[in-house]
């Protein structure tokens, strides 16, 4: 339901596409943040592979997020 109007929606407005498409954004500049990190944290001499691997967990639940296939 709108609350400007206090009429329900149309299924599929476009506030609801832009809302999906702002969280998709979210969690594709998040895996981004993640991949980067996790680079970084790869130049270590000797890498921290408890550390990498929680990156990699993060990075793994950002991917699930913006699958379509879940």
């Amino acid at each position: 339901m709108s609350a400007a109007t206090g009429k329900p929606k149309p299924e599929g407005a476009p506030e609801q596409r832009r809302i999906v498409a702002d969280v998709v954004r979210q969690h594709a500049e998040q895996a981004a943040f993640f991949w980067s990190q996790r680079d970084t944290l790869m130049m270590d001499d000797p890498p921290d592979l408890r550390v990498i691997a929680g990156v990699d967990r993060r990075l793994e639940a950002q991917g699930r997020a913006i699958d379509p296939i879940g």
